[in-house]
């Protein structure tokens, strides 16, 4: 799922208007700007989101380096304004199939990067929780098309009789 993620990231980023580069983990040498480097920076479990599935419940958080050189003309409007973009891109959306919504963290301009001798750039950083492993239920079956119930105790096979369908509310049985 990782997997996936990444490669949605990047086709997301790559489809941006004016995107000359994109890639990952510091493998850039030589950028054509804008640029957006990818990066996992930590992923921690949150049991909190637990879905009861036996997957692990996973919060990933992501990096985008957006960098653009220093000839560029309105250099800071232009990265403060894709900084701002990206995050809208990116915020509330599912980027894979079955995870929940991803959420912004936060837009900052990122200083201490020798590598960008000649650029500029802005990080931004976002949230995305996925349930890693196969759930321990399997997909087998079909979910019922009536559901019975009673009241104890008048429950069990040898009060069958005194079951009822639940639809929309249940019967007043006058008590």
């Amino acid at each position: 799922m990782i997997e996936d993620l990444h490669a949605a990231l990047v086709a997301e980023l790559k489809a941006i208007p004016g995107m000359q580069d994109v890639c990952d983990y510091g493998h850039a040498t030589k950028l054509k700007t804008p640029a957006a480097i990818v990066n996992l920076a930590e992923m921690r479990a949150d049991y909190s989101g637990l879905d009861a599935t036996g997957r692990l419940p996973l919060v990933c958080r992501w990096e985008i380096f957006l960098v653009l050189g220093n000839t560029a003309t309105n250099q800071a409007l232009k990265l403060r304004t894709l900084a701002a973009h990206v995050a809208h891109m990116i915020d509330g959306k599912s980027l894979v199939c079955g995870a929940p919504e991803a959420a912004f963290v936060s837009a900052e301009p990122n200083e201490f990067e020798p590598s960008f001798e000649h650029a500029k750039s802005w990080r931004v950083e976002f949230e995305q929780m996925l349930y890693l492993g196969e759930s321990m239920w399997s997909d087998e079956g079909a979910p019922p098309e009536k559901v019975f119930a009673s009241y104890a105790p008048l429950i069990g096979a040898a009060h069958e009789d005194k079951y009822f369908e639940v639809k929309d509310e249940l019967p007043d049985l006058g008590a």
